[in-house]
């Protein structure tokens, strides 16, 4: 009998693992990817620029109003 998979649930980790105050032990073990920019975190993490861009900007546009239009979150 194969047990079951286990899903990989980021607030599971979160309640696991004591996080640093300045989460730089975490940068350093590459759990969290540091940038100074959208354009150098885009390369970093190897994605699309412009969509990260986009993708903030939508975000930030959800937070200015008060209504997260694409997962009606508070």
């Amino acid at each position: 009998m194969t047990p079951e998979p286990q899903s990989w649930c980021w607030n599971g980790v979160h309640k696991q693992v004591e996080w640093s105050a300045d989460n730089g032990v975490e940068i350093d073990k590459g759990w969290i990817i540091k940038a100074d920019t959208l354009n150098e975190l885009a390369a970093k993490m190897g994605i699309d620029a412009a969509e990260l861009q986009k993708t903030v900007a939508r975000y930030n546009e959800h937070c200015r109003i008060g209504v997260d239009a694409e997962f009606d979150r508070p």
